[in-house]
């Protein structure tokens, strides 16, 4: 069911030009829109891309897809002998809507069936058992002739594709038809088409952007490298994004599974203070007046959950009433960074949480990670991150205040995580943790490890299908420590002969693209129930598209670390050495 397509080059010199279509009044209609794809796409070389009878005993099948960015976009399709015909056939359906709704399209996107094979239902079902959930990326014609057929965007975002039972779901099925203006299905036919498309999107400026048609990148806008403009933009879309998530009383909604919009209930105080370092991180960089507010009442509301206790404080989850080791550490993090935009002085309160740290610190720098609410242990371990967190928040605790006995706490935990191998763990916190205690004691043992970290995992993270969103973090914490090392004449290599910088490099640049996949830009949001509410956000595919605010945070940190490095990475050949420049 692949395609080895025949003019890559002239695809890419497409986009370009495509880019140069813009800015057009006329894009503020359906007719404009129409109009500007109709002039990119209906080009001799798109119609020798797409050969002969494409799709089949159908010929040429075109879909248009329209949102104004209220409601699921709206598909309607055409086929013809010749594409010429296809297109005014889906054209003419999409326009008459149009008109009769009374809808301007904010988006309009194009698909052009480029490959199409009849299958048996039996080979669908196998070939969505192979891949992980929502990544089976192809559209399914249920006829010949293409009158009942749906884009592969339509099938996942309806829930079509039953990743579970790794079969077509007849009910999601005629649902979606339905939504569609098909006629419902009686029964599956024993055989049906599945096909693929090139894509193209006509944003709300009247550029028309050419969009991935193979592989992790389908459907998804094309870029050549994420240059830090760009990473700069997704910073920007994603912080606002989750700043219209805190409410007036500084609760933070925590998200959504966008299919079909229904907003994730569960309350948890580590996401709220994970979003609140990144608002707070987005204030101080971008000068935002706006967000200062919100950053003071999402601080608030995380500091009426911090019990305090003697000398220590606990961060105390209301419905468990249980203390997390997780918890105590990114609220020192999210509440001195929130500090920093307020004015709001929080560095006794910091230090109190800090002493919970402490008492949770076993003499051979582990941690116990739950307390029950009278402080006995409730559970050794519950997740590998709050380890790091707390060796990272313990060396901010060090920053803030100068005092050494967060850094030797730090210390004896960074010394656990080299005896305990911690590169088993792939754990972007204690790279961060490392790359912090690195700065204030260059260890060998730890510049090993952090470098390490990196080195013994990067060929996974490098071939990883999903979009994983704290590798890159891992990533750039090591860059940051192998460019202090060179910095101070010392080559990385001596202290771990795994550890390539060019390899590293290049894993950068991969990651920092495919990042790309989990970001909700028009052309994937336009499909979801409610796209408005999930633009600029990022989500776990594979977990039925999630939206939540600390998998955005982590996405904001990744490529906010990435911005502030870009010129470093230049520098150091990045984009030399993935063939960009």
């Amino acid at each position: 069911m692949k395609k080895t397509l025949r003019c890559l080059a002239l695809l890419a010199a497409l986009l370009v030009a495509l880019l140069l279509y813009g800015c057009d009044s006329k894009a503020d209609s359906y007719r404009g829109k129409a109009d500007l794809l109709k002039e990119a796409l209906l080009t001799e070389e798109i119609r020798f891309e797409l050969g002969v009878n494409p799709a089949g005993a159908a010929g040429h099948a075109v879909f248009l897809s329209l949102s104004d960015g209220s409601r699921r976009a709206a598909v309607f399709s055409g086929t013809g002998e010749t594409l010429d015909a296809a297109w005014e056939a889906a054209d003419a359906a999409a326009g008459a809507w149009a008109e009769a709704q009374g809808v301007t399209p904010r988006w309009l996107k194009a698909d052009l069936v480029y490959l199409s094979r009849k299958v048996r239902g039996s080979e669908v079902c196998a070939a969505i058992a192979e891949v992980p959930a929502q990544f089976f990326r192809y559209g399914i014609a249920f006829d010949d002739a293409f009158a009942t057929a749906l884009l592969e965007e339509q099938l996942n975002a309806g829930s079509v594709y039953h990743y579970e039972s790794d079969t077509i779901d007849p009910e999601a099925l005629n649902r979606v038809l339905a939504e569609n203006g098909l006629p419902a299905l009686a029964a599956l036919p024993d055989e049906v088409t599945a096909f693929r498309c090139f894509s193209w999107l006509c944003d709300e400026e009247g550029q028309v952007l050419l969009l991935g048609s193979e592989g992790e990148d389908t459907g998804r806008r094309r870029v050549r490298t994420v240059d830090a403009a760009l990473a700069e933009t997704l910073v920007a879309d994603g912080s606002a994004w989750l700043a219209a998530q805190v409410r007036e009383d500084g609760s933070i909604a925590a998200g959504f599974y966008p299919r079909f919009d229904r907003e994730i209930e569960t309350v948890n105080l580590l996401r709220h203070a994970s979003a609140l370092w990144a608002l707070a991180e987005q204030a101080q960089r971008s000068g935002d007046p706006a967000l200062t507010p919100i950053v003071q009442r999402a601080a608030e509301q995380l500091k009426g959950h911090v019990v305090p206790e003697g000398e220590a404080a606990w961060l105390t989850e209301p419905a468990e009433q249980e203390r997390k080791l997780g918890g105590n550490a990114l609220a020192i993090v999210a509440l001195s960074a929130a500090a920093r935009v307020t004015g709001k002085d929080c560095l006794d309160l910091c230090r109190r949480l800090g002493e919970g740290i402490l008492l949770m610190q076993k003499e051979d720098g582990s941690f116990v990670h739950v307390l029950h609410s009278d402080g006995s242990e409730k559970a050794a371990f519950r997740a590998v991150a709050y380890d790091g967190e707390a060796a990272f928040a313990l060396c901010r605790l060090y920053e803030l205040t100068g005092e050494e006995k967060w850094l030797e706490a730090a210390a004896r935990a960074a010394d656990h995580f080299v005896a305990a191998d911690y590169t088993q763990h792939r754990d972007h916190w204690v790279s961060l943790a490392l790359a912090a205690l690195t700065r204030h004691r260059p260890e060998d043992a730890w510049y090993t490890l952090a470098l390490r970290n990196a080195s013994v995992n990067l060929n996974d993270i490098y071939f990883q299908p999903t979009t994983w969103n704290t590798d890159l973090q891992l990533l750039l914490a090591t860059f940051e420590v192998a460019e202090r090392l060179e910095a101070e004449g010392r080559d990385p290599a001596q202290l771990d002969p795994g550890f390539d910088l060019r390899e590293l490099l290049s894993t950068i640049h991969q990651r920092a693209l495919k990042l790309l996949n989990g970001c909700f830009f028009p052309e994937l949001a336009m499909y979801m129930q409610c796209p408005e509410r999930i633009l600029g956000a990022f989500f776990v595919r594979q977990d039925g598209f999630r939206v939540r605010i600390d998998d955005v945070q982590h996405c904001l940190a990744g490529y906010r670390m990435y911005a502030e490095a870009y010129e470093a990475l230049t520098e150091a050949g990045m984009l030399r050495l993935t063939g960009v420049s």
